[in-house]
């Protein structure tokens, strides 16, 4: 619905009204008074569905605003993750650990993070010979060998 349709309708209405006063006969009244109620009945109802598109790009604009928030968030945390290589042709997203920072080191999921979320890996299995890293908002799996020999004790440094 076009505002300008709307106000040209209501222009039409006006003028209908304005020239009632002038009319001699009562007939030539009565036409002109139905003439003039179905012009502002069309009014109406054009106001109505101007004010139901209003409201739909309201609704659309506060839709928006919260997608670029939620863009502008994700910005902010992307930046504290740096790509990292775990292993030969392993690759996983790594926290850098920033001072006074309370949050613990970690990894989250490539795959997640290219979707913009940022899931925490977990360790699925672990053993002296690697670990088993599993996303729980996506399901990838990651292996990881360790390079140390099954005698030594893994750290958890070792992993970030």
């Amino acid at each position: 619905m076009d505002p300008d349709s709307l106000f040209a309708s209501a222009k039409v209405a006006y003028d209908i009204a304005k020239g009632i006063l002038s009319l001699k006969t009562e007939v030539e009244r009565n036409e002109s008074i139905a003439k003039l109620l179905e012009t502002l009945l069309s009014v109406q109802g054009d106001a109505l569905l101007l004010q139901k598109e209003y409201h739909a790009l309201l609704t659309e604009k506060k839709d928006l605003e919260e997608k670029l928030k939620t863009y502008d968030r994700w910005e902010e945390t992307k930046a504290l993750y740096v790509l990292k290589e775990v292993a030969p042709g392993v690759f996983v997203y790594a926290y850098e650990t920033a001072k006074n920072s309370t949050t613990p080191a970690h990894l989250i999921c490539p795959n997640c993070y290219m979707n913009r979320k940022a899931s925490i890996l977990q360790v699925l299995t672990e053993s002296v010979y690697g670990k088993t890293l599993f996303c729980p908002n996506c399901a990838m799996k990651l292996s990881i060998r360790s390079n140390n020999p099954p005698s030594e004790s893994i750290s958890a440094e070792a992993w970030t």
